[in-house]
């Protein structure tokens, strides 16, 4: 549990906040196992990870979690601490939505579509307010395609968030309650 989320597990810890060769082997065995190489869904759907490209011998969708960065063959991949320590919370939190906890544990997560002008297709949003938490699906025929998720970090960045799930309408408030 982490800040009063029953489900949400405490950030992985990282000796000094420095990131190693050793570090980054030990981050891949928990995404390979835990996200990339198990079956997870999001409704009826399976959530499938970004396959190509490879970098250093790891798919790119790694590096993208950690990161932030498109391509790390490209840019320069420098990782962010406070990524990497959170690398389970995208999967925790699509397993959670909707959230049907009781008691003060998320108080909902927000879930909503947006069109991405950059890439012409629509994508869903769904975040976690309590820990400033953002994951991003994209929607295909068969499965959810799982492009990224992070921290926020800042107060500006959050309140445009919240402004975005009013504006394109919180799904989770339509659904009907369980």
């Amino acid at each position: 549990m982490y800040n009063g989320c029953e489900w949400l597990s405490t950030p992985i810890k990282i000796p000094d906040n420095i990131y190693t060769e050793a570090v980054e082997e030990e981050l891949y065995k928990i995404f390979f196992e835990e996200i990339y190489n198990c079956e997870w869904f999001y409704g009826s759907k399976k959530i499938s990870m970004r396959k190509q490209p490879l970098y250093r011998g790891k798919e790119e969708s790694f590096f993208h979690i950690i990161s932030g960065k498109d391509n790390p063959m490209l840019s320069d991949c420098q990782t962010d601490i406070d990524r990497v320590t959170r690398l389970r919370w995208g999967k925790e939190i699509i397993e959670h939505e909707p959230c049907m906890q009781s008691g003060n544990c998320c108080k909902g997560l927000l879930v909503w579509d947006y069109f991405d002008n950059r890439i012409r297709k629509i994508r869903r949003k769904i975040f976690h307010p309590k820990v400033n938490y953002l994951v991003i699906l994209e929607e295909r025929k068969d499965y959810w395609l799982y492009i990224t998720s992070y921290r926020i970090g800042d107060t500006y960045r959050r309140q445009e968030l919240l402004k975005e799930a009013h504006i394109n309408g919180n799904i989770n408030k339509k659904r009907p309650a369980t």
